[in-house]
């Protein structure tokens, strides 16, 4: 997101909101989960590939594709996916229908709307977030949309809260509810 927290322009434009280096971060995590979740917006919107463009492990080779899903139209060109639930998604009932094949590692690369829902249902258990040093301005496109709250004191807390550079954009990752140290910007 940018410093203002924007996840796209107010006319939809999300390229590339962080630099290569956290793209390549976002790599890795795709590489080690077994399940990307995404919304019909985001595929929509920013038609994303979705796939595994190097190695996690380093080789080049391009590693397997996550079992992807999410709330997406029939005619939507992308490889790997297997379309779980209809829009609007219901976060838990997904989490529920991956944890059903095995999938233990899920990744919600979504829009405001998914993330908000994903957080509403406590499916959420570690935040990775970039931050990129840009400002947009306006306010359609946010990284979180609402899930009820209606007061700071409610708000989600994340705990052993970690933040590091990786290239030109802020990484943060925090455990939700964690209690323990996790150790370094591992994540």
């Amino acid at each position: 997101m940018t410093l203002d927290g924007r996840i796209a322009t107010d006319a939809g434009d999300a390229r590339w909101v962080s630099g290569p280096p956290a793209r390549g971060v976002v790599q890795q995590l795709r590489g080690g989960v077994d399940a990307i979740v995404v919304g019909g917006n985001t595929v929509r919107l920013d038609d994303p590939q979705l796939t595994l463009r190097e190695d996690p492990r380093g080789s080049g080779s391009g590693g397997a594709d996550p079992l992807l899903g999410g709330g997406l139209p029939p005619s939507v060109p992308m490889v790997s996916v297997e379309v779980v639930g209809q829009a609007p998604l219901d976060a838990g009932g997904v989490a529920t229908a991956l944890g059903a094949r095995g999938c233990m590692s899920v990744l919600w690369e979504c829009g405001g709307g998914l993330a908000g829902a994903a957080m509403a249902a406590g499916v959420v258990q570690r935040v990775v977030a970039f931050v990129a040093p840009k400002v947009v301005g306006g306010g359609v496109y946010g990284p979180v949309g609402g899930f009820g709250l209606t007061a700071m004191a409610d708000a989600l807390p994340l705990r052993d809260v970690r933040v590091g550079l990786v290239g030109e954009d802020v990484m943060v990752v925090g455990e939700v509810g964690a209690t323990e140290p996790k150790g370094d910007m591992g994540v």
